[in-house]
């Protein structure tokens, strides 16, 4: 069926944030019948899924080959394309999420055609859309394995993650922006990291993009970005786009240009809810630890800020 609106349309996943930011005055399609498991090799590792399958539907039926996701969060509900294109379900240096996992998107364009990219077949577009903003076409089959791809980490620190470019150090910190189509941003806010986010920082990013523009999608602390260089950047064009789920006030005031800037997606900070038997266990967990005279896990160093 070829669907022709006079009006733009969008989709709807798992409707998983209870906030209205993803509504829309024009269409809205689901994707419940979109959501099928089309083949899966074990061998390889890889699977052949639609759209609309749920987390937890696929992990359901690609446990009966033997098989399962790298890496899952405590919610799983939400739709593999809703969760590759927001970026989620990651977890520390090595669990990466669901999008670093893609090897291969089948996107329905426009016009209709379709077109297939992966790390070695159109690659430039593999790396916008594998990271998504909206661009995972209706229609979307993704192949899901463990493989490396075109990503590129920068910490602190050094680390060695394998099949991720990894960068560290003030020093390197340009090298990794100039290769950077996507920038997005899990940094802790401490006083080396308030700000990050400015001009001086965007100007550095790679200039090529398939997109046009450099894009920006800050998913970790309100206090790394200065808002005022985003939408000055966002409206002269040295960033094409932003998706931003934290801000430096919240919730954010209703006055704000975020709500209406043309090249802004905005979603509500309310990712994932905590487990209560799952938080329980950890405190217990930790508890014991404690009276073993053993390590705790996850410590924060107060002097480092996390």
């Amino acid at each position: 069926m070829t669907l022709y609106a006079p009006v733009p349309i969008g989709f709807v996943f798992a409707g998983h944030s209870f906030g209205d930011i993803a509504l829309t005055d024009g269409m809205m399609l689901k994707l419940d019948r979109l959501a099928g498991v089309l083949d899966v090799d074990r061998s390889s590792g890889l699977a052949r899924v639609q759209a609309g399958i749920t987390i937890h539907e696929l992990s359901r039926q690609i446990a009966a080959h033997g098989l399962a996701l790298e890496n899952l969060g405590d919610i799983d509900r939400q739709t593999i394309a809703g969760a590759i294109s927001t970026a989620t379900h990651g977890t520390g240096a090595r669990l990466r999420n669901l999008s670093a996992q893609v090897s291969e998107l089948t996107l329905v364009l426009a016009d209709g055609s379709t077109l297939v990219c992966s790390a070695e077949r159109d690659p430039e577009t593999f790396r916008a859309a594998r990271v998504g903003l909206g661009t995972l076409g209706a229609n979307v089959a993704e192949v899901l394995g463990r493989l490396g791809f075109r990503v590129a980490g920068w910490s602190r620190s050094p680390k060695q993650i394998d099949g991720i470019e990894c960068f560290h150090g003030q020093q390197q910190l340009g090298p990794f922006l100039q290769r950077s189509d996507i920038l997005v941003c899990l940094l802790p806010l401490t006083p080396d990291t308030r700000h990050i986010l400015n001009r001086q920082l965007f100007t550095k990013l790679h200039r090529d993009s398939p997109m046009g523009a450099p894009v920006l999608i800050n998913a970790g602390r309100g206090g790394l970005q200065n808002e005022a260089d985003i939408l000055g950047c966002l409206d002269d064009g040295t960033l094409g786009a932003a998706s931003l789920d934290v801000f430096a006030n919240e919730p954010l005031p209703a006055d704000s240009r975020f709500w209406t800037h043309p090249k802004i997606v905005l979603t509500p900070h309310n990712a994932a809810d905590t487990d209560p038997d799952e938080i329980s266990k950890y405190v217990a967990r930790q508890i014991e630890r404690f009276e073993a005279g053993g390590a705790l896990e996850n410590v924060v160093d107060p002097a480092r800020g996390y």
